[in-house]
């Protein structure tokens, strides 16, 4: 996550990481986690962030890091019927 984006908002909000997350419900620790050891949030906290900063969720996905994303294999049906077929041999 690209927290510098992030903290646009709050700058602009005038809101602390102690007010962001009792308006968003994630909790400090985690929020810090975010900004200090740039992890990325799971769906749930990027959905609460993202309601809480009055943005879309696509908003705040332009803002995540820009790394390239691997597609999940697990949504890759392809690849799912290909392992199905492979293990009923």
């Amino acid at each position: 996550m690209e927290w510098n984006k992030i903290q646009k908002y709050l700058d602009e909000k005038q809101w602390s990481l102690v007010k962001f997350s009792k308006i968003s419900g994630v909790p400090e620790g985690t929020l810090k986690e975010y900004k200090f050891k740039k992890t990325d949030p799971s769906f749930k906290n990027a959905c609460k962030i993202a309601d809480a900063l009055q943005i879309s969720l696509d908003e705040l996905r332009e803002k995540i890091s820009n790394r390239k994303e691997m597609p999940d294999e697990r949504f890759n049906t392809n690849q799912s019927r290909k392992r199905s077929a492979i293990s009923k041999r």
